[in-house]
């Protein structure tokens, strides 16, 4: 049972890889004709097998239900892409956000129209006129358009199933950039060297700090390895991240950078990984690059929403940014890959000159409580 899921979650990806122009013309215009077709033939096949008549009859009546079946899948094809469009607020490209009446009503009707409604008016005409009496016409037309709409829900959870498999796949890779990028941030050549080159500096005057300075900066690594691949991670352990690297920093410039950490910012709510970490990161790069004293803080508020503060005293320099993105643009992408348009991100300079931002979040207690 379980291959039989893989193997379906398999196929599934795969099309979701496709383009959508190729994936709507080949289920549109190949499969889903084909698919009706069948669906349509086959009772009166089994009928003809089964009581023998002309063969005319059948053929005449499967031309009929194939004509109808191209018929209905370039009708629902030439909608579906239309209005695919991004000029069409209701609808455009994400069809898993299409209003679910619409979508359905997109391919009830031509499936009802062009294959059900003659398909059943045809088994009419095979009882004779006498058959064409109101209760049976409005019965045979019921059923007609009962069965289209389950025909058509049908192929809005196709719809919704490649929608979601293709979310997923776009989560997961923009998992993995962001991870990567937080990586590449850390290990770049140019803070590794400087780091050493510091370390290396003190190895001979003072062996100590040289080696608190490979012992921090391996604790470093190992964390910013470790959570970068999670979805998700405690306040408390962010912060034992920010606290090592302030006190690291301090250690290679010399510097007299105070860390302050309210309380509530080291309790066991989740958090997506390093984004209070990429902002500290951020202050030491455009804040405290020509200064050697001043203070960052780290606040965090319980409300109707988790609110954590991020702020410093530092002098905006305009360092050019090698990283492949700031630390703000990191926090954005990771916030809105975590909770869409559940959270709220502000940053920026104050009028007193310090450097804030603001995240806010919804609440997430840690697994482990």
């Amino acid at each position: 049972m379980d291959e039989e899921f893989q193997l379906e979650k398999t196929v599934i990806e795969r099309l979701a890889e496709w383009p959508s122009q190729k994936r709507d013309r080949v289920f549109y215009l190949v499969v889903l004709p084909l698919t009706v077709m069948v669906v349509g033939v086959s009772p009166y096949l089994f009928q003809f097998l089964f009581f023998p008549s002309p063969v005319s009859g059948l053929i005449s009546l499967s031309l009929k239900v194939l004509l109808g079946a191209i018929l209905m899948g370039a009708l629902c094809y030439a909608l579906t892409r239309g209005l695919s469009n991004p000029r069409f607020k209701s609808f455009g490209p994400h069809r898993r956000h299409w209003p679910l009446v619409s979508h359905l009503l997109i391919l009830w009707i031509p499936a009802a129209l062009l294959i059900d409604v003659p398909l059943r008016i045809s088994e009419l005409q095979m009882l004779g006129p006498a058959a064409f009496t109101p209760e049976i016409t409005s019965y045979i037309l019921g059923v007609s358009f009962g069965r289209a709409f389950l025909f058509a829900g049908g192929i809005v959870f196709y719809e919704r199933l490649i929608e979601a498999a293709t979310q997923s796949a776009d989560y997961r890779q923009k998992a993995l950039r962001l991870e990567t990028q937080t990586l590449k941030t850390l290990i770049q050549p140019h803070f590794m060297l400087n780091s050493l080159n510091a370390i290396r500096a003190n190895i001979e005057d003072a062996p100590g700090v040289a080696d608190q300075m490979i012992l921090s900066l391996t604790s470093i690594l190992r964390m910013v390895i470790e959570y970068s691949g999670k979805e998700r991670i405690t306040l408390a352990e962010e912060m034992d991240l920010v606290t090592e690297y302030v006190a690291f920093m301090n250690q290679r410039f010399e510097s007299a950078i105070h860390l302050q950490i309210s309380d509530t910012a080291r309790s066991r709510v989740s958090i997506p990984p390093l984004i209070i970490f990429s902002l500290v990161e951020n202050s030491f790069k455009h804040g405290f690059s020509d200064s050697r004293q001043g203070t960052i803080s780290v606040k965090a508020e319980a409300g109707d929403m988790f609110s954590l503060t991020v702020d410093d005293d530092g002098v905006e320099t305009k360092i050019q940014d090698t990283t492949g993105g700031t630390g703000g643009q990191y926090v954005a992408s990771r916030l809105e890959l975590a909770y869409g348009d559940r959270c709220e991100f502000r940053h920026g300079r104050l009028e007193n000159g310090h450097y804030q931002a603001v995240i806010q979040i919804p609440w997430e207690r840690s697994a482990d409580d």
